[in-house]
């Protein structure tokens, strides 16, 4: 979509954040999404008044380029129109979550029940919306999936009828293994590799001449080369934290603040002390 439509903007970026020169042109870049499902959508803001929120527009926020957005096209009705079902569900994603940063905000009150039946005290938290704001549009999406409790409106002192009481036998579970969209978001939480890095670090992984993980069903698990492999290497080596030391050490050598050849005095000097 980046190279062969020019539809979405340079995808190679960690960055969550708009720059300035961006916000002045983002009305195009709105109106270039307007056709299909998102006409509706879009109408809804008023072009006119868009204001540049620095929760969203921040240049010094901005790493190497700005955040993932669709292009200004002329014919980008044309180039959806040719995309794949997999590609269309990517750059709907994209639209969607640009238009809504310009959407009403998301209002709730966090509450706590507390119910007192026969002298025993039973515990409920659940959410009680004041307005959906931006959620209206995500609602559908992955962002969306986890259920929401919601409660009634309740004040101190109310008499409730319990209609019935059920008693669950349940038993703990494993972890779910990793699918394509968990083991992304824990090399995210722990600063492995990059946007994009990331695919090619779990396509490595997966390399049938040293295969430390397999990929079958969506899922994925760890073959028996990777759990001896963990087994004997170092913790210092194995260490999220060590990843995450040397891409903070390589993004001030890109800075300037960090020169190569101090870069590789550091990794030496790490090599000996293990």
């Amino acid at each position: 979509m980046y190279e062969k439509y020019k539809i979405l903007s340079y995808p190679r970026t960690d960055s969550q954040y708009l720059s300035m020169d961006v916000y002045d042109e983002i009305v195009e870049h709105l109106k270039s999404c307007r056709f299909g499902g998102s006409t509706k959508v879009i109408d809804r803001i008023d072009l006119t008044a868009l204001q540049a929120d620095k929760s969203y527009f921040n240049d010094l926020k901005v790493i190497d380029h700005h955040a993932l957005i669709p292009t200004i096209n002329a014919d980008m009705d044309k180039a959806y129109s040719s995309l794949a079902v997999d590609e269309k569900k990517v750059f709907d994603a994209i639209v969607l979550s640009l238009i809504a940063i310009f959407y009403p905000v998301y209002e709730y009150d966090a509450t706590t029940l507390i119910v007192e039946i026969g002298g025993n005290h039973f515990k409920s938290t659940g959410t009680t919306i004041r307005s959906l704001g931006y959620k209206v549009l995500l609602k559908n999406t992955a962002e969306e999936k986890e259920p929401i409790q919601i409660l009634p409106e309740l004040s101190q002192g109310d008499s409730l009828v319990v209609d019935s009481v059920v008693m669950l036998d349940k038993k703990t579970v494993p972890p779910k293994e990793y699918n394509d969209e968990t083991i992304v978001k824990v090399m995210e939480k722990y600063g492995i590799g990059t946007s994009a890095t990331r695919a090619e670090i779990i396509k490595k992984l997966q390399n049938p001449k040293r295969q430390f993980i397999t990929r079958e069903k969506g899922k994925y698990s760890v073959t028996k080369l990777g759990e001896e492999y963990i087994r004997i290497v170092p913790n210092e080596l194995k260490a999220p934290e060590l990843t995450q030391r040397f891409e903070a050490d390589l993004q001030k050598v890109n800075e300037g603040a960090l020169t190569k050849d101090a870069f590789l005095d550091l990794c030496l000097a790490f090599s000996r002390r293990i």
